[in-house]
Order: C-alpha cells, then structure tokens, then sequence
C-alpha cells in the first residue's frame, strides 16, 4: 500500500474520531457533570496522540499533524471543563 492511501486512511480517522467528541462535550456542557470522566483516560489520550503526531511527522504526514493538534486541542479543553466541574461536585459515596 503506497503512503498517500495510509495519508487519506489516517485521515480519515481521524476526522471520524474528532467528530466522536462532539456528543461528549455537549453532554458536558449540558450537565456540568464530569466525575464519570477519569483523569487517567483523558491523559492517556493526550500521551497518544502526541505519539501519533510524532510518527506523523516523521512520515511526513502534515496534514494528518494538523489533524491531530486539534485532537489535543480538544482532549485539554475536555480537561478544562473536568478541571471547572469537578469542583462542584462532589463523588456520591457508596458505602452508605
């Protein structure tokens, strides 16, 4: 398979996966509710796609390093909003 099909296809996954974050952050902002959300997922993906951005850059992929810097746009947005929101909440205790 020559690189430009491996561009197009990460490309495309890409824009898939940033189109999955969308339901995410509106049911954030809808419920200012983000305990459900652990840090340690959203700081491995963060920790991942700056993987994937190296590998793309080292294959040349630019546009697919744009793609992905908007990714990690989005996962520090995420932790952001979980940053404001976790302050009001507290985490329900089930020990009652």
């Amino acid at each position: 398979m020559n690189d430009s099909v491996l561009g197009y296809i990460l490309i495309f996954g890409i824009l898939i996966r940033c189109i999955s974050y969308v339901p995410l952050i509106y049911e954030i902002h809808k419920h200012e509710y983000t305990l459900n959300i652990p840090y340690a997922t959203l700081f491995l993906e963060l920790l991942s796609y700056i993987i994937f951005i190296v590998i793309a850059s080292m294959k040349q992929f630019y546009i697919q390093v744009a793609c992905l810097l908007c990714f990690i746009i989005l996962i520090i947005y995420i932790i952001t909003l979980k940053i404001k929101y976790d302050k009001y909440h507290r985490p329900i205790d089930v020990r009652r």
